[in-house]
């Protein structure tokens, strides 16, 4: 009976250790489960779907009764980006280099290396000094908004935050510029007046020259006002 009855009990704690050992390895298996689930959900989006290339090709300029509208389905993002650009369509208009101008400032806040580098493509024998970038960085350091408000659709309402396509509207300005310089202006909808970008010619090109009007303070994005 002795016998019998530690027979039992070693077969009721093996049984029990069974249960144990298989509710754990439930646990486990349910966690690698949570973990992965968990990681595609974090996983970013770039890696998700693949990125669209920019193709110069798709940028898609057209003429107005008052300036330019140029389209941009992907926005460039390197030097070698806005170089293919300038190829394909030239600098020998001025509302065009304002326009891609404000494209290559956009890029800004995602690498400011890049945005420096495409605005130089854009400048043409004369690059952006250590001042000039200084200047740059100090005027948008508390308005990381500023880069992308120039664009349509883009409002303090949304933060400035446009959509595909991304579109720029140039304007031709009235006021003559100085023998071997020429004008053109952009709006954002966080300001009343529109803002000036001066550009210099050189052999039948036209250059970056002057862009502080772009710097200058707009309405807050709804995000940062108070009263909004």
């Amino acid at each position: 009976e002795k016998e019998d009855a530690l027979k039992e009990e070693t077969e009721e704690k093996e049984a029990i250790l069974e249960e144990k050992v298989e509710e754990k390895e439930n646990i486990i298996t349910e966690e690698k489960q949570g973990t992965i689930e968990e990681e595609k959900e974090n996983e970013p989006a770039s890696e998700q779907e693949e990125k669209v290339p920019f193709d110069a090709k798709n940028v898609l300029i057209e003429e107005t009764s008052d300036g330019i509208k140029v389209s941009f389905e992907v926005l460039p993002e390197t030097a070698e980006d806005m170089q293919a650009i300038v190829d394909e369509y030239g600098i020998d208009d001025p509302l065009k280099v304002t326009a891609y101008f404000i494209a290559a400032v956009s890029r800004y806040n995602e690498s400011e290396i890049d945005a420096f580098a495409m605005i130089d493509v854009l400048r043409g024998p004369q690059p952006m000094s250590d001042g000039d970038k200084s200047f740059m960085k100090e005027r948008f350091s508390d308005k990381l908004y500023l880069p992308d408000a120039y664009f349509e659709g883009a409002e303090p309402a949304n933060d400035y935050k446009a959509e595909a396509p991304y579109v720029i509207m140039v304007y031709d300005v009235v006021t003559e510029a100085p023998e071997g310089y020429a004008y053109g202006e952009v709006m954002t909808a966080g300001a009343e007046n529109p803002r000036r970008i001066t550009l210099r010619e050189k052999d039948g090109n036209f250059y970056i020259w002057e862009y502080n009007g772009i710097l200058l303070s707009i309405k807050l994005p709804a995000s940062e006002d108070p009263w909004a």
